[in-house]
């Protein structure tokens, strides 16, 4: 199911994901008649499609973002809460001044936008210090267009660019986590001026649904989350420890 899990972070999808090995396979007495064995089956097999339109749509808009004449920025640009966006995009954050090694990075999709999380070290030796994923900043983005190229833009880098992925962290030194997280990601701009800009993003939406069939990268995103949401409840429940359901996910966010 390759990145699925990395899409929303702290939960037994993403355990089964990395560490399925480990686990033993839970047996069904009468498998062809048993209710949770028929809905995982249902449920893989969404995901298998789900993932493969995530990928179309997300290439698409990798290509046909290039074919316009722009320049890299990063995402500050966008959103900077005195920038020329600041009237379609808005976040929040619940520690605006972490501070820290900013060592990875995750975009969980909402239905108005993102969240940002970071792998975070607070430690000297980041290497070796001790870390934990982060929700940096909560995203909402009003103008769907500009919602969509951010959001293919982002799962394009944090999923699929192999370069981005290898990097071992994103700050120099200590610093401000929330900026450095939205200054590690860039995206294509492609004018100064705010409206031509989206104007050319609207038309790079266009070429990805006549490439891609579609271009609603957030409903399909959205789907992978309830899809991973509905393993995880059977999950829990198959291997009887629903009860320690916080916990576990409180020890995933340290480490995974």
């Amino acid at each position: 199911m390759g990145g699925l899990g990395k899409l929303t972070g702290q939960g037994m999808f993403e355990y089964f994901e990395n560490q399925v090995g480990d686990l033993p396979i839970p047996m069904f007495d009468d498998p062809e008649h048993n209710p949770d064995h028929r809905r995982l089956s249902e449920l893989g097999k969404e995901a298998h499609q789900l993932f493969k339109e995530r990928y179309q749509v997300v290439e698409a808009y990798q290509l046909k973002s290039q074919t316009v004449n722009y320049q890299m920025v990063p995402f500050w640009l966008y959103h900077d809460p005195a920038g020329e966006y600041r009237e379609l995009i808005q976040w929040a954050s619940p520690a605006p001044n972490r501070e820290g090694h900013l060592l990875d990075l995750r975009i969980e999709p909402t239905k108005i936008g993102y969240v940002l999380w970071g792998e975070i070290t607070e430690d000297e030796n980041w290497r070796e210090g001790e870390r934990e994923w982060v929700s940096l900043a909560k995203v909402s983005i009003d103008y769907a267009p500009l919602r969509r190229f951010l959001l293919a833009r982002a799962v394009y880098l944090t999923d699929f660019d192999e370069t981005f992925r290898r990097r071992q962290k994103y700050t120099g030194e200590t610093g401000n986590s929330v900026r450095a997280g939205f200054l590690a990601l860039t995206t294509p701009c492609y004018d100064d001026d705010r409206m031509r800009n989206l104007k050319i993003i609207e038309n790079v939406e266009s070429r990805v649904i006549s490439e891609a069939g579609r271009a609603d990268l957030d409903r399909i995103l959205l789907r992978q989350k309830a899809v991973e949401q509905e393993i995880d409840d059977i999950a829990y429940r198959l291997y009887g420890v629903e009860p320690y359901r916080d916990l576990i996910t409180a020890a995933l966010q340290l480490s995974l």
